[in-house]
């Protein structure tokens, strides 16, 4: 499940890797940059559209990422990578931050002056999953589609939901 949250920060320092990574001269696969491009096209879908989930665009980053990331890696240093997926992280963190701004428009059964995001959920995270985390919280739920939950209430307590939500749908580091 993803959420829908700006994801194009993400795209944009992954961007930035592969272009920097040409200037030094690497061959960055033909693949990443088209996964690049096409999470850039799903992105305006949902833009106009956003009923529209995320989760393809966000699987044609996660390709992208690790992708330009071992090719970082491999050609640069462990530092170097490292320092791009701080990057890469960092945005993440901004994109949740912008959740919550963008949450202000009008929602048909959200009450005036609460917060909300819409869940689309997967094998990831169960409606089941957002339901009992979403009742932790004190924020109330309303299922819209077969696969889409309505989360909202109080700004910091949407904000928390939307955090142990990414929490859980991001992959786990094996070190």
């Amino acid at each position: 499940m993803w959420l829908a949250l700006n994801y194009e920060y993400v795209w944009k320092i992954l961007e930035a890797l592969a272009i920097e990574m040409k200037e030094k001269g690497q061959n960055v696969p033909q693949e990443a940059i088209e996964d690049l491009k096409s999470a850039k096209t799903l992105f305006t879908v949902q833009r106009v559209d956003p009923n529209t989930s995320t989760a393809e665009a966000q699987l044609y980053l996660d390709k992208a990422e690790a992708t330009l990331l071992t090719l970082a890696e491999s050609c640069q240093g462990k530092e170097y990578a490292d320092d791009w997926l701080k990057k890469v992280e960092d945005a993440r963190i901004k994109g949740l931050g912008e959740t919550g701004k963008a949450a202000k428009s009008f929602v048909a059964g959200v009450p005036k002056g609460q917060d909300w995001v819409r869940i689309t959920t997967t094998d990831i995270v169960s409606s089941r999953d957002v339901h009992a985390a979403a009742a932790r919280m004190g924020l109330e739920c309303k299922s819209q589609n077969h696969d889409s939950i309505l989360v909202y209430g109080k700004s910091e307590d949407v904000k928390k939901f939307i955090r142990e939500i990414a929490e859980k749908t991001r992959p786990k580091n094996k070190e």
